[in-house]
């Protein structure tokens, strides 16, 4: 179905008076180099810029990102690819395709009876969703789901309300899920510090907060942020434990000495009893 709709399209009219168009249908997922490096793809995006010149397919990730940055125009429900909207023009543009211009729309031009092919570089088309203004005001804070204004919006955007609100609610949904990330982020976890598993377990990020509690230099990998945190908490323990023991002997001590006035007590009422017995006799 692919190649027969591909036939239809090649060698068509183009936007230019002596262009055509080419169509070409893509080959199947074995034929595809990308299918054999969907692996590779995955860990070179995921991994930082600083590691990615030693990783298998760097070179030709690099072209296809620097391909998608000039020539791709992407919004919110379409995606579209600009032949010749690289400057300067690269080989590909130059080598196939148009001859020149970057695709467009046709606008009427006022003042002639024709229309005229003007190049369209901004985001029209989605300058005209409601979906898109819904959350640019959401965005902006003029929109709420109980707020009076979603009547208002929905009545200029000619959309049905109950669907305007579900949309917005969903909305609220995702912004307070991105604020408790946020703040999970930016929180230190409750965990046992003096164990080691458990220190290691943890970010990057999630040990340099730790570290900026206590004024402690957070620079370094985490194998170095693992082992900081650990010595600091060892050491911090070990201050406190002579502490620990001095108090416990202060109160032993306070306890022998709260013991001493009862005996004198006892001893000072068995010689006056023997006093008395003493005065009584004589």
């Amino acid at each position: 179905m692919a190649r027969e709709i591909s036939d239809r399209i090649h060698d068509k009219p183009g936007p230019g008076k002596h262009a055509f168009l080419k169509s070409v249908s893509s080959y199947s997922k074995k034929q595809q180099i990308l299918h054999f490096l969907a692996k590779y793809l995955i860990q070179w995006k995921k991994a930082p810029s600083s590691k990615r010149s030693k990783m298998c397919g760097n070179a030709l990730f690099l072209k296809l990102q620097k391909l998608k940055e000039d020539h791709v125009r992407q919004g919110h429900y379409y995606l579209e690819y600009l032949k010749f909207a690289c400057e300067p023009n690269c080989e590909s543009c130059k080598q196939e395709g148009w001859s020149a211009g970057v695709p467009g729309n046709w606008f009427p031009v006022p003042g002639l009876s024709d229309t005229r092919y003007i190049p369209s570089t901004s985001d029209q088309i989605d300058q005209h969703l409601p979906s898109i203004q819904v959350k640019r005001l959401f965005a902006f804070g003029k929109l709420t789901s109980n707020g009076n204004e979603l009547q208002k919006v929905c009545q200029e955007l000619m959309v049905d309300e109950n669907a305007c609100k579900s949309f917005v609610e969903h909305q609220e949904f995702l912004a307070m899920k991105a604020q408790k990330r946020a703040s999970e982020r930016n929180t230190v976890p409750n965990i046992d510090w003096n164990n080691e598993d458990h220190v290691s377990s943890l970010t990057a990020h999630k040990l340099r907060l730790y570290l900026k509690q206590y004024n402690l230099q957070v620079s370094g990998g985490k194998a170095t942020l693992v082992a900081r945190v650990l010595r600091y908490v060892r050491a911090a323990q070990q201050i406190l434990e002579p502490e620990d023991n001095d108090a416990t002997s202060d109160s032993e001590l306070q306890s022998s000495d709260s013991e001493d006035p009862d005996d004198s007590e006892d001893d000072a009422q068995s010689d006056s009893s023997e006093m008395s017995d003493f005065i009584e006799h004589s």
